[in-house]
């Protein structure tokens, strides 16, 4: 049986200043080197490198991390996503809060625009609101720190 086996990575492309998600297939090895892509809320807060900012990391093995803002705290969301055509659908395996809104949210959406923003259809976590826009960051959020 061979090694090694099919990841999907998720490579984003610049073309005229527009970022475009693209499926790509490639071989791995056995050694988990993950691919990760940032995606940061743009719509609420005032600077790119604010810690409030809410942020969903893609890793190649399709699981994610969402940090989200909780108006009085920031918290944790992981899970695992599945890639369609057009979107990105999430299913919440744990969360590190309770008494916020959103505790209770166990999937949600993000579809892929024609400029290569994700668009968050979901119920409500913290500021996260359906039709919350996250932008491609090319760096680690500091949200994640």
């Amino acid at each position: 049986m061979n090694k090694c086996k099919v990841l999907r990575i998720i490579t984003l492309i610049t073309l005229i200043g527009f970022v475009i998600a693209t499926p790509v297939f490639s071989q791995a090895a056995t050694s988990k080197v993950l691919s990760v892509s940032y995606y940061v809320e743009s719509e609420n807060f005032a600077t790119e490198d604010s810690i409030s900012y809410p942020a969903i990391a893609l890793y190649s093995n399709n699981t994610f991390t969402m940090i989200v803002n909780l108006y009085a705290d920031m918290g944790k969301l992981t899970g695992t996503y599945q890639m369609y055509e057009d979107s990105y659908r999430f299913t919440v395996l744990s969360r590190d809060f309770l008494g916020f809104l959103g505790d209770n949210v166990r999937f949600f959406t993000m579809y892929i625009m024609d400029n290569g923003n994700l668009r968050y259809s979901g119920s409500q976590i913290g500021t996260t609101d359906d039709g919350s826009i996250f932008t491609y960051s090319s760096t680690v959020p500091a949200s994640f720190y």
